[in-house]
């Protein structure tokens, strides 16, 4: 929603100066006329297979593009690629996309680095979900409990300290 005034300069400054941060902006706010210039710029041969820019032209409503995030993310069984899948899919931040990642919050795969650590992907899941949803409070407030967790160094793109938060509590359970 604060990016929707900027829509239109977000969009030129994408068509003057094509950019993989510029295409996740793009995904990000879902500026109205922004789907012809992305549609343009993956036309050239230095997009179409740009991670950043599929994730922009699905997130303007490529049902095509956005069907295949969703397909290779329900599909996924190596756990490091569900979370890559994940965080694409909180990119796009589609109704669809979105419910594809509430029901992964089931999922029971975990990322394992033998004798280091294990990371379920739930927490890649969340992440993605609190990325699209900064305003709800429920994905921030803290467990009521004693158990208190050690701290963590955990890293969550898009979310407040408080989500780390929970996230770091969500690993415990």
């Amino acid at each position: 929603e604060l990016l929707k005034p900027y829509g239109k300069m977000l969009t030129d400054d994408l068509k003057a100066r094509p950019g993989t941060t510029a295409f996740l902006l793009i995904a990000k706010a879902k500026p109205a006329g922004a789907l012809p210039v992305v549609r343009k710029l993956m036309a050239a041969p230095r997009w179409p297979k740009e991670l950043n820019a599929r994730v922009a032209v699905a997130a303007l409503g490529d049902n095509g593009v956005e069907k295949e995030f969703i397909d290779a993310f329900r599909t996924a069984a190596d756990p490091k690629e569900k979370a890559r899948l994940a965080k694409a899919l909180g990119w796009i931040g589609t109704d669809a996309a979105l419910q594809a990642l509430a029901y992964a919050l089931r999922t029971d795969l975990v990322i394992e680095m033998p004798r280091v650590s294990r990371r379920s992907v739930r927490l890649d899941v969340l992440a993605a979900l609190c990325y699209n949803f900064p305003d709800q409070k429920v994905l921030y407030s803290t467990v009521k409990s004693s158990f208190k967790p050690p701290s963590c160094n955990l890293r969550v793109y898009g979310c407040s300290s408080s989500c780390s938060e929970l996230i770091a509590i969500s690993s415990f359970s």
